[in-house]
């Protein structure tokens, strides 16, 4: 007897070997055994990831940072031990001296790597638990200035203050005053154009009747304070002072006004002692948010609204001063995320809390702490994924998410690897990072320098895993937006000639192809299967890693000498001209002859001249199925000797691949066809089929792969098999 499969969805990923028979899951049907170096799309499909694109050479391990502005401008930060380097998605900021832009940092690597970061437009603030909170700050495209928090009011108080008695009273409102006497004390503070107010000044005394009257009170002049746009006048009451009035000029009339105690002037107040620095930071209605130090890891701070560096409070307590509140949970556990959404959400190594008010408005006289979930959370910052939090848990070995439920009107969620556990189960996540456009794919870094894709679209249930590898390990990732989509950029560890050097690279992304084809459609024209216009063409895909390329413009001139590949001395690389895959070479230093000067270049020759040239490092990606399993008349074949008999695969924008039942023996797919020695195969959509040599066994699979850059998308497959007993 025998079955046809058919598998048109990998939109579960990569799948633990311990659900090798658990043809009962639905998810089984959508799985596979193994993906590496091939990622999923919401849609289904999967294809074989992108190169990296060598963009500069590091001095060491670095943690990356995103710097997103606006649109147009966008860096990231580059911090290795004790040095910060900005870069674009082309290179490294240059000064006016050409030179490459950076600064010192106080920061080792390790410290680094333990940074939390939130951005409010040319200022980032950056907290770590062995510093105390600092802040980077951007006045041009090559100036930027790191500097420690100041959190001592901005706005200096006003000075001068006198007064003097203004007293007309009549002789008989002198009789009825009395003689008695008292000393009246007044303060003022200043508020600025940015609204912010002052400490109150020094007091100021006078001698006067116990009632003041309308026909004698005392005037109050003071020195100007510059930038000033209103000044508050408090009057003392019991060893407290309270609010009587404002001024827009250097004088005022304090006449028979009580003070409102309830308004009081501002208190300074430095959140943070030495040794006692906060590990968390955000923002949360308008307010800045620190939480997590050394000598209190459930204590969260807030600035006053509005006014992110200022912690200043008043007696009694305004809506808009800042607060500290502590977490009383059942275990001591340092808060290691938080997370503005609709609440805000705190994550410590025990417990998820929501910190909400009845209002809606955070204040020190209306917040609560609610408890969420008991799963625990390690130091790496959550992700916001949609309206989901995605987080990892204590032991760094699980993915989990919290989602809001209007039902239970709290927070809940599940584990993103209960499938593929055997990525994590050995190995923990180190960096993180959420690529939203075009395939909304979370990168996690393992401690072993694998790259783990997981492609997340909850909402057509798309939970994918897939892993990447490359000639080194992967230390860090960051995205940033393009004008194409979200662009994955990494730090690398490569070993060039025995020794560990450090690179910055960023993924290409193939959906920018499109439109170079048609900005260069006359000059690529006969590179395109006419039978669909807008197909990828070769000369512009990147399947290399820290590769480099060379594109002739229109009427460009051809090089067949290949240099500038200094950071590849020694080791052997992929080779793409004019689209077509060229013999592998050793990149060494070559001599050539160019108008009778010989030129010296670390590189390849290639023999002939292109004007289209991809050099890089080589990878292969592999998609292996779950074992081939299905019913018949006769009820399952789980157990039962199988015979594959031939394997069909639906490709999309693919012009090589091999296919077989397993990946040391393997059947290239002919897809040359009409064009010259020499040309690039064009790319197809299409089904192709093989039939394997092999025999029966108890378990039968179907692999696809790809050992060239050359691009490869997997859209189905369809293996047929015969069935013993």
């Amino acid at each position: 007897m025998a079955f046809h499969g058919f598998q048109s969805s990998f939109t579960a990923g990569e799948l633990s070997p311990s659900l090798a028979v658990r043809v009962d899951l639905a998810r089984y049907q959508t799985g596979c055994s193994l993906l590496q170096n091939m990622l999923v799309h919401p849609h289904g499909g999967a294809s074989k990831r992108n190169g990296f694109r060598f963009l500069a050479k590091l001095s060491g391990k670095a943690r990356l940072m995103p710097f997103i502005f606006s649109p147009t401008e966008i860096y990231i930060l580059v911090w290795t031990e004790k040095k910060l380097s900005i870069f674009t998605r082309e290179g490294a900021v240059l000064t006016s001296q050409k030179l490459p832009f950076s600064l010192a940092t106080p920061f080792s690597y390790n410290d680094a790597k333990k940074l939390t970061f939130v951005q409010s437009a040319d200022v980032i603030y950056l907290v770590t638990p062995n510093f105390p909170p600092y802040k980077l700050s951007r006045f041009a495209h090559d100036n930027w200035k790191l500097e420690q928090v100041d959190f001592s009011p901005k706005v200096a108080p006003p000075t001068g203050l006198r007064a003097t008695l203004y007293d007309v009273r009549t002789p008989g409102e002198i009789n009825g005053d009395g003689a008695g006497k008292r000393n009246w004390l007044y303060v003022i503070t200043v508020i600025d154009e940015n609204g912010e107010e002052s400490l109150a000044s020094k007091p100021c005394s006078i001698e006067a009747p116990e009632n003041l009257r309308q026909t004698c009170y005392p005037k109050l002049t003071w020195t100007k304070s510059p930038k000033a746009t209103e000044y508050r006048i408090y009057q003392e009451k019991n060893g407290k002072y309270g609010y009587i009035g404002s001024s827009l000029t250097e004088a005022f009339d304090a006449k028979n006004i009580a003070p409102d105690m309830l308004d009081t002037p501002p208190e300074a107040q430095i959140p943070f002692g030495k040794d006692n620095y906060p590990s968390c930071v955000c923002f949360y209605q308008q307010r800045l948010v620190f939480a997590g130090s050394k000598k209190k890891p459930q204590t969260l701070w807030f600035s006053r609204t509005g006014n992110y560096e200022s912690f200043t409070k008043s007696s009694p307590t305004k809506a808009d001063d800042a607060m500290e509140i502590s977490i009383a949970g059942n275990e001591v556990s340092r808060i290691s995320w938080l997370v503005s959404l609709r609440t805000l959400l705190v994550g410590t190594g025990g417990t998820e809390w929501e910190v909400k008010s009845a209002s809606g408005a955070l204040t020190a006289k209306d917040i609560s702490l609610v408890p969420q979930s008991y799963r625990g959370s390690s130091s790496l910052p959550a992700l916001i994924v949609g309206n989901s939090i995605l987080h990892v848990n204590r032991t760094h070995r699980e993915m989990r998410d919290l989602l809001y439920d209007f039902g239970t009107d709290s927070y809940s969620g599940s584990d993103h690897a209960v499938l593929a556990g055997h990525l994590l189960e050995e190995h923990s996540i180190t960096d993180w990072a959420y690529q939203q456009s075009p395939d909304s794919i979370i990168w996690c870094v393992r401690d072993d320098g694998v790259l783990l894709g997981h492609t997340f679209l909850r909402e057509h249930e798309v939970f994918a895993w897939h892993r990447h590898s490359t000639e080194g390990k992967f230390i860090a990732v960051c995205t940033l937006p393009s004008a194409y989509a979200d662009e994955l950029f990494c730090v690398m560890e490569r070993e060039i000639k025995g020794v560990k050097q450090y690179f910055l690279e960023r993924m290409e992304n193939r959906y920018q192809y499109d439109v170079l084809m048609q900005e260069n459609q006359n000059n690529v024209q006969k590179n395109i299967n006419e039978t669909e216009k807008n197909e990828f063409v070769a000369p512009y895909v990147f399947y290399v890693d820290a590769g480099l390329s060379y594109h002739a413009e229109a009427n460009g001139k051809p090089i067949r000498y290949v240099g500038g590949l200094e950071h590849l001395e020694g080791k052997k690389v992929a080779i793409v001209a004019n689209g077509a895959v060229c013999p592998m070479q050793i990149v060494r230093p070559i001599q050539y002859e160019v108008n009778g000067k010989v030129q010296q270049i670390m590189g390849i020759d290639l023999g002939f001249s292109a004007k289209d040239i991809i050099v890089g490092l080589p990878y292969t990606a592999k998609l292996k199925s779950m074992p081939l399993e299905g019913e018949t008349q006769y009820g399952s074949t789980l157990g039962k000797k199988k015979l594959v008999q031939r394997i069909g695969v639906y490709f999309r924008h693919t012009n090589y691949a091999k296919i077989g039942t397993n990946f040391s023996k393997m059947d290239e797919v002919k897809w040359r066809r009409n064009e010259k020695p020499g040309d690039p195969v064009q790319l197809h959509t299409d089904y192709a089929y093989i039939y394997p040599s092999c025999g029966f066994e108890n378990q039968s699979y179907a692999c696809v792969e790809s050992d060239v850059p050359l691009p490869m998308t997997i859209l189905a497959l369809l293996p047929e098999l015969g069935v013993g007993t």
